[in-house]
């Protein structure tokens, strides 16, 4: 009995055995699959490749962006204000100074009217007549010895030619010029006053007019409001 039970267990052991097998199978260049590696198609290399021809290439555009740094100059004038110029910071005298040719740079600061001055007076005006009072500063561009200012040298000339001297009344002015003893503007610098001359009404375009001993020195023309 125990020979028998052997037996029918080999049997089964060797029946099972005999179920089980394992398949290979190659898989060719192609991809597809055979059972030997003979079996697959031979694969030979392409020679009739196109050849590249770059000038039917797409043209690759490329945009080239620079930064440009730009500095501006701004200059501080001494009113404070800003400007691009140095220059521009300059006083319309600064630039007269700069480009006359006179010895004398006459530069009027105001002009005004009146009937009389101070106190007394040593003028007698006519109805037609009145004072014109000129406050003008003179800069002395050309006499290195210093100009001698005297108001003796110093008149206006109306639009007509008709010139007139200074009123002696101009000493009763705040900022009379330094009367008869004259006052020195040294070379290179400036300085300033007022005069007072006797003028008909009507008479509204004046040049003030500056000597010396050896002729003009500077003009400089004005009108009356």
């Amino acid at each position: 009995m125990k020979y028998l039970i052997l037996g029918i267990l080999l049997i089964s052991i060797i029946a099972l055995t005999g179920c089980s097998q394992t398949v290979v199978k190659y898989q060719c260049a192609d991809g597809s699959f055979a059972d030997s590696a003979t079996s697959c198609s031979s694969v030979s290399c392409k020679t009739d490749c196109p050849q590249l021809d770059c000038a039917s290439c797409p043209v690759k555009t490329e945009t080239k962006v620079e930064t440009k740094t730009v500095t501006n100059t701004i200059y501080v004038c001494a009113d404070l204000t800003q400007v691009k110029s140095i220059n521009d910071c300059k006083t319309a005298e600064q630039k007269e100074i700069e480009t006359s040719s006179s010895d004398l740079i006459l530069t009027i600061n105001s002009v005004r009217t009146a009937r009389s001055i101070g106190d007394y007076s040593l003028e007698e005006l006519g109805s037609d007549e009145q004072y014109i009072i000129v406050d003008f500063s003179i800069y002395n561009k050309g006499l290195e010895k210093g100009y001698e200012f005297n108001p003796n040298w110093v008149l206006v000339e109306d639009s007509k030619g008709y010139s007139y001297s200074y009123s002696w009344d101009s000493s009763q002015l705040s900022k009379y010029w330094g009367g008869m003893a004259g006052v020195t503007v040294e070379y290179n610098s400036k300085k300033s006053g007022e005069l007072a001359f006797v003028v008909p009404k009507i008479e509204k375009q004046f040049t003030l007019v500056v000597k010396d001993f050896l002729g003009v020195k500077g003009k400089k023309t004005f009108s009356v409001s």
